[in-house]
């Protein structure tokens, strides 16, 4: 009789390190696969209703986890313009992909109708525009130090001018400095204000303008 029991004590050990074996290793390979699927994609898509479909799976709006590398991303909806997307996922970094389709008649009329989906929607345009802006700092940072409006009435010759950044007429590139001198003196004063606010104005085109003030007619 002591012999089987200890053959039921034995055979109990076994399935129990057996069980604890199996449940070490499913946990490891979750723990690899974690470290593995290191890039993430930050999904935000508008109508919720459209199918968003990752290399043939089916995701919703989110962040998901990505082994680093291409993926294909197709995004349908009946009556709407579908999307598709390659897009790189690069290892340890948050990759955006956030748009709204476009129905087939080219109108917004479903997001009228839709609050939730329009509050998505401008959610887009918001963080497009923020990102776009960020993107035109970074390439042209002067623009964090314009504009520069400066009026002297009183320490010398009358000066006044300002300094704005951006395409304007006669800009041959995406980004000039434009000074507007109303004095007509004040093209070293505004170029020296331009590098005190850490910025070389040779480093960009720049723009002169003239434009005097005329003087009120007198009846």
């Amino acid at each position: 009789m002591e012999d089987i029991e200890r053959k039921k004590i034995r055979k109990l050990i076994y399935v129990a390190v057996a069980g604890a074996l199996v449940i070490i290793g499913v946990s490891a390979y979750f723990i690899i696969r974690n470290i593995q699927m290191n890039a993430t994609l930050d999904l935000l898509v508008a109508p919720v209703s459209a199918e968003v479909k990752i290399n043939g799976r089916t995701y919703n709006n989110g962040k998901h986890k990505f082994d680093p590398g291409t993926i294909n991303v197709e995004i349908t909806k009946e009556g709407f313009r579908a999307q598709n997307y390659t897009i790189d996922l690069p290892s340890n970094k948050t990759t955006k992909l956030y748009t709204y389709l476009v129905q087939n008649d080219g109108s917004l009329d479903w997001y009228i109708n839709h609050q939730e989906d329009q509050m998505i929607m401008t959610m887009i345009g918001d963080a497009k525009a923020d990102e776009e802006g960020k993107k035109y700092t970074e390439e042209f940072p002067a623009i964090q130090g314009l504009p520069i409006i400066y009026v002297d009435y009183l320490s010398g010759p009358y000066t006044d001018f300002r300094v704005d950044g951006g395409k304007f007429p006669g800009c041959k590139k995406d980004f000039c400095i434009k000074i507007t001198d109303t004095a007509g003196n004040g093209y070293e004063k505004a170029l020296n204000m331009i590098r005190e606010r850490g910025y070389d104005p040779d480093n960009y085109e720049v723009i002169y303008e003239y434009t005097p003030i005329e003087p009120l007619n007198k009846d």
